[in-house]
């Protein structure tokens, strides 16, 4: 089958997309339920190895065709409920990380709330707390509830799951949970998970819970360490507003690219589908290069790190894409006039 959608898209304004991580988290379920691999990379319009490309985001119609395709194929119809158990912070890369770094459960909604477009746009969270109660609602951005059941399931799965494990905590918490779409045959699973109430076919999707719950510290919160973030993940989402522009690309890809070691130009342009002519022109005629790039990014995350005081130096250089802590040690003295163990030391 030809999927109609071309879901590798430019990251445009005007298609309500996901990253390609977020789209995994998806195909992924669908895998584990016996659907064809190829026959759901079609519907994606893309190659597998493109699922891991830090720059490619696909629109919500072609998951959404990829989810219809695989309860067809399969009769299961809670693949969102399986999304969801196997959630964790680290499902959602930079805005996960500021979930634990928040000081509440309410706090780190607020923090989704505002930056959740880098991972989706199916729709919108919202958090409301008084003395007693939480409640955490859903604005879909797509309308036809029963499209988009497997997508709403699995983000109020995917926030029980990750509030009990970031509380440590499995206690009943939550009182009931209302969705849009219709209630499914037989045994619901959902209902089971979550251990409360489930509503169907209401006005409107929303969980609520106790407020105590919500109004928890969590165990790894850091003021300090979020400030951070918040900053990268302010930068990521103009990356995101300016996809359009090379640097942004450039810098999406880098930033995902440095976690796993080294970076140079080669591997940017043959992650980005360019060649290393062409991606110098574009970024030159946007102003900047690719050096200046690196070097802006290797700053930000080393403050990062220096701030959080869990690395050695040798693993902070590593972590910001240096071979050895010396060629780290002299970069960071061209940068701040300073070795990084004089700021190491200090953060102590």
């Amino acid at each position: 089958m030809k999927s109609p959608h071309k879901s590798d898209i430019p990251n445009s304004p005007d298609i309500l997309s996901v990253s390609a991580h977020y789209a995994f988290d998806y195909y992924a379920a669908c895998l584990d339920i016996g659907v064809n691999s190829c026959e759901l990379l079609d519907i994606l319009g893309c190659r597998g190895e493109l699922l891991h490309n830090p720059v490619k985001r696909y629109s919500c119609d072609s998951v959404l065709e990829m989810l219809a395709y695989a309860q067809k194929e399969t009769g299961v119809n809670h693949i969102g409920l399986l999304v969801g158990q196997s959630q964790r912070p680290a499902t959602f890369r930079d805005v996960g990380t500021a979930y634990l770094l928040s000081n509440t459960l309410f706090d780190a909604m607020a923090i989704n709330a505002k930056y959740q477009r880098l991972n989706q746009q199916f729709g919108t969270t919202k958090c409301k707390l008084d003395k007693d109660h939480a409640w955490v609602s859903w604005t879909p951005n797509i309308q036809d509830a029963e499209r988009l059941r497997p997508v709403t399931e699995a983000v109020y799965i995917g926030y029980v799951t990750i509030a009990r494990w970031m509380l440590w905590q499995d206690e009943e918490t939550i009182i009931s949970i209302r969705f849009r779409h219709a209630k499914p045959e037989g045994t619901d699973p959902i209902a089971e998970y979550v251990g409360c109430e489930v509503l169907y076919g209401q006005p409107e999707d929303l969980l609520k819970c106790k407020a105590s719950f919500f109004r928890t510290k969590l165990p790894q919160a850091n003021p300090v360490l979020l400030k951070s973030l918040v900053e990268r993940l302010t930068r990521e989402m103009k990356s995101l507003e300016n996809s359009n522009l090379t640097q942004s690309q450039v810098r999406q890809c880098v930033q995902y690219l440095i976690m796993d070691g080294p970076v140079n130009f080669s591997l940017v342009a043959d992650t980005l589908g360019h060649s290393r002519q062409t991606l110098t022109r574009r970024l030159k005629t946007e102003g900047t290069s690719f050096g200046q790039i690196l070097q802006d990014i290797r700053k930000e995350n080393v403050d990062y790190y220096l701030k959080e005081g869990h690395k050695s130096l040798t693993e902070i250089a590593m972590a910001i894409g240096y071979n050895d802590q010396s060629a780290f040690t002299r970069a960071y003295k061209s940068w701040y006039g300073e070795a990084p163990s004089i700021r190491k030391n200090a953060q102590k």
